[in-house]
C-alpha cells in the first residue's frame, strides 16, 4: 500500500498541535508517488 499525491505543495507530513504531547519515532515513508507539485509557500 502506498499513497499518490497529486497537484500538492506539501509532501506527507506528521502533524502536531500546540500543547500536545508524546512523540513519533521510527518513522518510514514507502511507496510515495507526488505528481505535478507545486513549489508554492517555501
Amino acid at each position: 500500500m502506498g499513497a499518490n499525491l497529486t497537484g500538492t505543495t506539501n509532501g506527507v507530513r506528521i502533524k502536531t498541535w500546540q500543547g500536545g504531547s508524546g512523540n513519533a519515532t521510527n518513522i518510514m515513508f514507502r511507496n510515495i508517488i507526488m505528481k505535478r507539485r507545486s513549489r508554492k509557500g517555501v
